[in-house]
């Protein structure tokens, strides 16, 4: 079967060989635009990017396994990673116009700068620059790429080949644990605290362990990674010359290592080691509030302290993993904004020929973020509700929220409730914090790009849909904050539930239209 591709008028440049490296060499022959396609005048529709040779590269019919984008725009970079000797075959068919001689030269010249770019990584030698008076230091490469590293594991992990893999791995880990909890009988527990007070305590029963993993964090590590393969790709649109999104986000790698300090070690490893592991570990409940990690102080025979101490360190495991990924997923939404600004304000790139698809990029971005935002929000709120509840003196949260509710109708008196220090007030606050400053920090300095390229028919729109995402997040951070605090705050719970996931769904089914 002939390939069609050959049937059309290429643009023919015989590569030359001037010692460069194989990744400087792409780069030249996709900017002469060797093998491209010509047009009726006869001249070829501007150089390669890595979206076109990504298209070009993966029409071959005798592929058995597709290259991607990320892929392609790796061969672009000046990085250690190596392109495989068939997809050099490729690019020298693209280059060579599908024409067998002229990609046998073009391979034999790309072979030749792979083989200088192993020997020079291999032996790294010392240039001289004795002649020059000022010279420049030498980058430690090896030192660059420790301190990278952290940020590109954390990109692959949270975007992955598919953006329901850490989902997925998150929602099966915390399904174990429930049945584990079942086994372990703590899964539903009525225990007396103080005053003769009655409450259920059970793993199953606590909201801030069963419906954060089970429900909200795999949706929010999902949005999460729609939102990054969204952006790179969309980046893809650019000169190929750009700043690559790995190297943008290698950048924050410092601010990636403070997260997993902050919330592997001192949010989970040294708050399950004083609010759980000591206190059972001593048989000393202290000013804490019983709950299915502690109920071993109370009731021994129900499980043994070990059991409990076990069970609540893989609960914890769950957290550092989940919180980590949460807070970075914040980061990231951070250093995509950034870099969009930073495309937008530069002139020499496709996206500021097209106020459009500015706009376009801006609607995508601020509905996807807002999902992700408004799923971090509900989060805390079972935080929230779950540390309100130990601190009452009703039997279980559903009765709680009920009584709530009768209390605001019949105008009856809130029951005070106890003294006990519930640590979920205080995290609840400082997650709140971070997820409300990204949807409001993000969003304001996006509707400014929209702004700066908006047209007369849709800057009416554009802030009459956003305007409701703000309800939005400004309700539930209400009930963040307020709830368990005055009488009716249900009815504000109630009205979350109904509308939250609409406006979600609502964003995300029109995240990327066209008529932005």
């Amino acid at each position: 079967m002939v390939d069609s591709r050959k049937k059309v008028q290429r643009y023919m440049v015989e590569p030359s060989d001037d010692g460069q490296t194989l990744s400087a060499l792409i780069r030249r022959f996709a900017n002469e635009g060797a093998g491209r396609p010509l047009n009726g005048a006869g001249h070829i529709d501007g150089p390669w990017t890595a979206q076109t040779i990504f298209e070009e590269v993966n029409k071959e019919n005798d592929l058995k396994e597709t290259v991607s984008l990320r892929a392609v725009q790796y061969w672009f970079l000046d990085e250690d990673r190596g392109i495989s000797q068939a997809n050099i075959n490729r690019l020298a068919k693209i280059f060579g116009c599908y024409d067998p001689d002229l990609a046998s030269a073009y391979r034999l010249v790309m072979a030749a700068a792979k083989r200088r770019q192993k020997t020079t990584n291999t032996t790294k030698p010392i240039m001289e620059v004795a002649d020059d008076p000022n010279p420049a230091p030498v980058a430690d490469t090896r030192t660059e790429t420790d301190h990278t590293r952290i940020a590109r594991a954390t990109h692959y992990i949270l975007q992955g080949r598919s953006p329901l893999n850490v989902p997925i791995i998150v929602f099966i880990y915390a399904t174990s644990m429930c049945m584990v909890s079942l086994t372990l009988n703590v899964h539903s527990i009525d225990a007396t605290i103080q005053n003769d007070v009655t409450k259920q305590v059970g793993y199953l029963w606590a909201p801030n362990w069963t419906l954060t993993f089970l429900l909200s964090m795999p949706l929010y590590l999902a949005f999460v990674a729609i939102l990054l393969n969204y952006w790179e790709n969309s980046r893809a649109k650019l000169d190929s010359a750009a700043k690559s999104w790995a190297a943008v986000t290698n950048t924050y790698s410092l601010i990636c290592a403070l997260i997993f300090f902050a919330t592997v070690i001192l949010a989970s490893l040294y708050n399950w080691y004083t609010s759980y592991f000591l206190p059972v570990y001593q048989g000393d409940l202290k000013a804490f509030a019983v709950d299915w990690g502690r109920i071993s102080i109370i009731n021994p025979e129900l499980i043994s302290a070990r059991s409990s101490i076990v069970f609540s360190g893989l609960a914890f495991a769950l957290n550092a993993f989940c919180s980590y990924f949460f807070f970075t997923g914040l980061l990231f939404i951070h250093i995509i904004t950034s870099d969009f600004e930073t495309l937008v304000s530069d002139d020499n790139n496709e996206l500021t020929n097209s106020p459009k698809s500015i706009r376009r990029t801006c609607n995508a971005l601020q509905r996807l973020i807002f999902c992700a935002c408004a799923l971090g929000m509900t989060i805390t709120i079972y935080m929230k509700l779950q540390a309100r509840f130990l601190a009452s003196n009703d039997k279980n949260i559903l009765r709680w929220l009920a009584n709530d509710f009768v209390s605001l109708i019949n105008n009856a008196p809130v029951s005070a409730g106890t003294e006990l220090f519930v640590t979920g007030d205080f995290y609840s606050f400082f997650c709140t914090v971070p997820i409300v400053g990204t949807h409001f920090y993000n969003s304001i300095r996006l509707r400014k790009i929209y702004r700066q390229n908006q047209s007369s028919t849709s800057k009416y729109n554009y802030f009459k849909n956003y305007a409701g995402m703000d309800a939005m997040i400004i309700l539930v951070t209400a009930i963040t904050i307020f709830g368990g605090h005055f009488r009716g705050f249900s009815v504000l719970i109630m009205l979350a539930i109904l509308l939250l996931p609409l406006a979600i769904l609502k964003s995300y089914h029109t995240y990327n239209i066209k008529d932005a």
